[in-house]
Formats: C-alpha cells, sequence, structure tokens
C-alpha cells in the first residue's frame, strides 16, 4: 500500500500541473473527421522540473465529447513555469454538427469546456492526472465586451 502511495507523486512535487487550452485551430475538415491543432499551456507549479514525454487526453465542449489526442512530443516545463505543447486532435463530424446547431439555435450564450488527461513523465513508471475547466462567453467581442 506504500509503494502505490508513493508513486502517485514525484519527490518533490505536490500538486498536479495544470494544463490550459488556449488555442484551437482548423487543419483538415473532411466528410467525417475533421482535425484541429490544439495549443495547451502546461504550468508547473512545484519546485522541480516536469520531463514530459508525453500525454493523451479529451476535450469536452458544454458536457459532449469534443474530441481527443495523444502526444509523444517531449518537453521540460521548468519548475514554476509553463511550457506550451501544440497537439493535433480529430473529432467527428457529429460531435461538430451539434455544438454549431447550440450555437446557432441561439440557446448557447456561454461555452463550456473541460480537459481532461494524463501526462507522462520521463523515467517514471506513472502519470500525473489533469482536469480544468473553462467558459467562452459568446457574446463578449474581441476586446471583452458584450
Amino acid at each position: 500500500m506504500f509503494m502505490l502511495g508513493a508513486c502517485a507523486v514525484m519527490p518533490g512535487q505536490s500538486t498536479p500541473p495544470r494544463v490550459d487550452l488556449v488555442g484551437l485551430q482548423v487543419v483538415s475538415l473532411d466528410m467525417f473527421e475533421q482535425r484541429y491543432r490544439v495549443r495547451l499551456r502546461i504550468q508547473n507549479p512545484n519546485d522541480i522540473d516536469l520531463p514530459v514525454n508525453g500525454l493523451d487526453f479529451s476535450i469536452d465542449l458544454n458536457g459532449r465529447r469534443f474530441a481527443s489526442g495523444v502526444s509523444a512530443e517531449a518537453i521540460v516545463v521548468p519548475r514554476y513555469g509553463e511550457a506550451v505543447l501544440n497537439v493535433d486532435v480529430s473529432s467527428n463530424v457529429f460531435r461538430v454538427f451539434e455544438q454549431l446547431r447550440a450555437i446557432g439555435s441561439g440557446k448557447a450564450e456561454r461555452f463550456s469546456y473541460r480537459i481532461s488527461g494524463n501526462i507522462s513523465v520521463a523515467n517514471r513508471y506513472f502519470k500525473l492526472p489533469f482536469e480544468r475547466e473553462g467558459e467562452v462567453d459568446l457574446r463578449m467581442d474581441a476586446n471583452g465586451h458584450k
């Protein structure tokens, strides 16, 4: 039991990393699948560097699965620092259609999102879970005015 608890965090690692969705760009649109480039900001609130060697995650929009993705890109997030990672994700046309229909009908004034997944740490046999939620007000313009 003690060994399982010891593997939950790295030595000196007490707080899980924060992962924020900071950008979404369309890469390709096909009949049944869309590809997006997602920009993720990984923040390390700990006193040791975080050597990330991969991650897997999913994005939910308005409570529904929107896209999922994986990355094997290795980056080091410095202690008390952050790094931005670009990851390609895929989505299904029906998921996108559901979201656009809710926005087009005027029912959605706010767009909620949830990103969750796991970060693989170099030379470790465990993953660090993360989850973050947020909202975007669709009535705001680029300057933050309604």
